[in-house]
């Protein structure tokens, strides 16, 4: 897959945007992947909480996308549990990429930034075990975005929870 580069000291991020929306024939798992793939390719600190993300489904009729990860240690905190501030980076990242997924010409195609993010510490995940993070928006509107975000077990039990409040920017809002 070629990917666009992005130029750090750039203010353009809609090539990302235009690169999804130029691949007519990929499926929405596969534009979410190239999504979390341009995310990682910028090396930034967040780039590493999701870098061994998998994309297990993406659901347009309900927005919801499905992700897998197995707990790595450099996720771990010394109790060799999932970081707190790892749980929340991959979340912030995870709720963040649905709405790229979802821009279209003159709504989110800007992008968006984080207002708030309310996390919720369940019961510890541990360091090794696999789990499912499942995101949706809960409300879509012309400035702001509210997503939904949760780390589950396999057997479905929730571990964290997350509402990210984003304000977003369209060229045409």
């Amino acid at each position: 897959m070629a990917f666009p580069k992005r130029d750090s000291r750039s203010r353009d991020k809609p090539s990302l945007y235009e690169f999804l929306w130029n691949d007519t024939t990929a499926t929405p798992e596969e534009r979410m992947r190239k999504v979390l793939h341009f995310y990682v390719e910028d090396g930034r600190f967040d780039a590493r909480c999701v870098r061994d993300t998998r994309v297990i489904s993406v659901d347009l009729k309900t927005n919801t996308v499905v992700y897998e990860i197995d707990i790595q240690p450099y996720l771990c905190s010394r109790t060799k549990t999932l970081h707190g501030g790892a749980a929340a980076t991959l979340l912030d990242m995870l709720t963040s990429a649905i709405l790229t997924l979802l821009a279209k010409p003159g709504a989110f195609d800007l992008g968006h930034v984080s207002r708030t993010i309310t996390m919720s510490y369940l019961r510890p995940v541990n360091e090794g075990q696999t789990v499912r993070i499942e995101c949706r928006p809960v409300s879509l509107g012309k400035n702001t975005a509210n997503v939904y975000g949760e780390i589950r077990t396999l057997e479905g039990k929730v571990c964290v929870t997350c509402v990210h409040d984003k304000v977003v920017f369209g060229s045409k809002i």
